[in-house]
């Protein structure tokens, strides 16, 4: 089970407790690191089978800062349009945002049928509704919970169609989401919905679609309060 997550210096921290929770209810999770920044080896040993990858930053040049739409988020957001091409040698690989935080086994997501889609993910809150309808789409997804389907991504060049595509996120009224918008944007008919419990946004509106507590399998604590992440 290969799992990654992408970050920098100030969410390391989120990133190595979301990984030990991971690994507390799936003992063959692999972890990815992406960061360019060194990295306490103690806390590497002690969470066990993880690689640091050091990507080249320049492949996201045209991502800026500006774009990301809130002071919590930085341009790192963008690194996970990275992961297929780094990770070229797995057949698939779970991203997950620092701010999640496992219940249990992920296996039933990690082995989902894909049906020729890049992206297995889950629908957002509320807001995603009418990300959905600016688009034009039935649905749009919460990017901070994706399986990536690796080898079919990167045979149908994946990256190149982002960098081809993306800017016309830039006309749209609503909110700008940074990567999650390019994400819906681009790919929306590639991403394959999977149940809300194994990316159920702590303390935010699902009308209609709520799942019980007991129910969920990685919560995420989205915002710039990181403190809910201890309730969870």
């Amino acid at each position: 089970m290969n799992i990654v997550y992408c970050f920098d210096e100030n969410y390391y921290k989120y990133a190595l407790d979301s990984a030990k929770s991971v690994k507390k209810y799936n003992k063959n999770a692999k972890f990815y690191f992406f960061c360019i920044s060194e990295l306490p080896k103690d806390d590497l040993i002690e969470l066990g089978n993880v690689e640091i990858i050091k990507y080249d930053e320049s492949e996201l040049a045209e991502f800026t800062k500006d774009l990301c739409g809130y002071k919590h988020v930085s341009k790192t957001c963008f690194v996970r349009f990275l992961v297929p091409k780094y990770l070229s040698f797995a057949d698939k690989a779970l991203y997950l945002d620092c701010d999640t935080v496992c219940k249990g086994d992920i296996s039933e997501l990690y082995n989902a049928d894909f049906e020729n889609n890049y992206i297995i993910g889950c629908r957002g809150i509320d807001y995603a509704n009418k990300q959905a309808e600016e688009f034009g789409i039935e649905y749009y997804i919460n990017s901070g919970v994706m399986l990536f389907i690796i080898p079919k991504m990167n045979n149908e060049k994946y990256l190149a169609q982002i960098k081809k595509s993306w800017r016309g996120c830039l006309g749209l009224p609503r909110v700008f989401s940074a990567d999650e918008t390019i994400i819906n944007y681009v790919f929306h008919k590639k991403i394959k919905l999977i149940s809300e419990k194994y990316n159920y946004c702590y303390n935010r509106p699902y009308t209609g679609r709520e799942v019980a507590k007991e129910d969920v399998k990685i919560w995420h604590v989205t915002g710039s309060n990181k403190d809910n992440l201890k309730l969870c």
